[in-house]
């Protein structure tokens, strides 16, 4: 059983303000959140000002948290030159070694901390030493035995289960995290040896843990995504998308302090919870959170979303070669929404589906040092951008120098990607779990997902055939040229379809 008025005195002795009427509690769904004891009104909604076009909803402050208490980068950097033996040598403060000190992220001091923390007070070794300057012990220990007790990020599953993820989304996601803390973990333990000796060692299941805490408990400290920090008690907030009743302020009006307000009227006894993000898809909140939201409580309202990585044919080389100048994974997002409308988002596509006839060449030149370089020149003009630029210059490019392709560039599209989601549903549906899965979780995140690529895929073939229904079209006269040639129109990817080079 948790104390949560451990917590709660914690929180006072640092400076929280929690409203009277608001505690941290036990969830039926969650382990622990913020629950309202008492019932609090807030002012409808016509009683709102409108201040120019920006429309003030009446709010009401329930928690206030001071920024010194904020555990962020910052925080650790200034609590290790108090540990200077320790936890300064397990970040390397100061130091400038090739993979430590500045080389770690945000995400992995954090973890390096919690770690150390936990470790400081439960090793019989160690507690005796224990820094006063160090408060987040009563926190951490209460926000482990929390997380920890309700379901985690696959990325931490055992290898059995993460193997059913086979087909879904974030499968390579998962692996390729997974991977990437194995690495991690055996960096810390070197660093840790060095601060603590040989004779204290932490497992990597404990690092592990430390790090999911991290992971899913990380808010963003400004509007780029690139650093993050975890905002005691506000961190108990459950996420909910569409009913959500709070928000909190990173950013405020207050630079001292991290505000929770409560945006909606809530009954005596129902949660306060707030939004993680309004365009996370149910693979995105399974590997960052390890849950997926339920239809029953009215946080899953129909909105989906799957972005995942192109798998080019190796064989392919034009392909391998564009997706190198584009200069990282080539994309393809889908999303649902919940009054039905799909959207998808590829730019990498405009790359694939053009070539030299369209004004699309791909040169190698050699660079001052002599080594070799590839640019690509779209209608005579050499472009030095990547990513998105690029392949945004190349469909403004081509369309605006070849008007009458436009329907023909469509169709490849529609084409190309009809054939990479088929691929998906195929590879999902041949999974050789998806008929006894072993995880609920996975069970439901593989249904919403074949619902999501049967919708893309529906999209795309109706695409094509409304292109096509026009006789009188540059595609339709296209597409009998290249079947008279006996040519598919298609670009090879996931091996289900042709080559990039037979779409032309």
């Amino acid at each position: 059983m948790i104390d949560c008025g451990q917590l709660t005195a914690w929180s006072r002795i640092n400076g929280v303000m929690l409203r009277e009427g608001i505690e941290v509690a036990s969830t039926s769904h969650s382990g622990l959140g913020l629950i309202a004891t008492k019932a609090f009104t807030i002012d409808d909604v016509t009683d709102t000002q409108v201040t120019g076009t920006q429309v003030q909803r009446p709010e009401e402050v329930i928690l206030v948290v001071p920024r010194s208490l904020v555990l962020s980068r910052q925080t650790v950097h200034e609590l290790a030159l108090a540990y200077s033996d320790s936890l300064g040598k397990l970040i390397n403060v100061g130091e400038t070694e090739s993979g430590h000190g500045d080389g770690l992220s945000t995400r992995e001091i954090l973890t390096r901390f919690v770690v150390f923390t936990l470790h400081e007070y439960e090793s019989e070794k160690l507690n005796a030493t224990a820094h006063a300057s160090n408060i987040y012990y009563p926190y951490l220990a209460i926000v482990k035995a929390s997380a920890l007790s309700t379901a985690i990020s696959p990325v931490y599953w055992p290898d059995s289960l993460r193997r059913e993820l086979i087909g879904l989304s974030i499968y390579d996601a998962v692996e390729a995290k997974s991977a990437k803390l194995i690495k991690e973990y055996e960096e810390f333990r070197r660093a840790f040896e060095s601060a603590f000796g040989p004779e204290e060692d932490i497992t990597f299941d404990e690092y592990t843990k430390a790090e999911f805490i991290v992971s899913s408990r990380t808010m963003e400290t400004d509007g780029d995504g690139t650093d993050v920090c975890i905002v005691p008690i506000v961190d108990f907030a459950n996420h909910r998308r569409k009913t959500f009743n709070a928000r909190y302020e990173i950013n405020g009006e207050s630079p001292d302090a991290i505000e929770l307000h409560l945006i909606q009227s809530v009954d005596a006894g129902e949660e306060i919870v707030i939004s993680y993000g309004d365009a996370k898809g149910s693979g995105e909140m399974l590997f960052n959170y390890g849950f997926l939201e339920s239809a029953d409580d009215g946080g899953y309202g129909g909105y989906e979303k799957i972005k995942r990585r192109l798998e080019l044919d190796p064989d392919d080389t034009m392909a391998r070669v564009k997706e190198r100048v584009y200069g990282r994974p080539a994309v393809l997002t889908l999303e649902v929404f919940e009054d039905g409308d799909f959207h998808w988002d590829c730019d990498f596509i405009w790359l694939l589906i053009t070539n030299e006839e369209d004004g699309v060449c791909i040169e190698a030149s050699r660079t001052v040092d002599g080594g070799m370089a590839l640019d690509v020149v779209v209608n005579g003009e050499t472009v030095s951008e990547s990513g998105p630029v690029l392949a945004n210059t190349v469909r403004e490019s081509v369309c605006r120098h070849n008007k009458d392709m436009v329907d023909v560039y469509r169709l490849r599209i529609a084409v190309v990607l009809s054939n990479i989601v088929e691929a998906w549903i195929a590879g999902l549906q041949n999974s050789p779990f998806v008929s006894s899965y072993a995880n609920s979780s996975i069970e439901l995140l593989a249904q919403r997902e074949l619902r999501l690529l049967d919708r893309a895929y529906e999209w795309f073939i109706n695409e094509r055939d409304s292109i096509l229904s026009d006789e009188s079209s540059p595609a339709h006269k296209y597409l009998a040229t290249a079947q008279a040639a006996e040519m598919e129109p298609s670009t090879e990817i996931d091996g289900s379809a042709e080559s990039s080079e037979d779409i032309t």
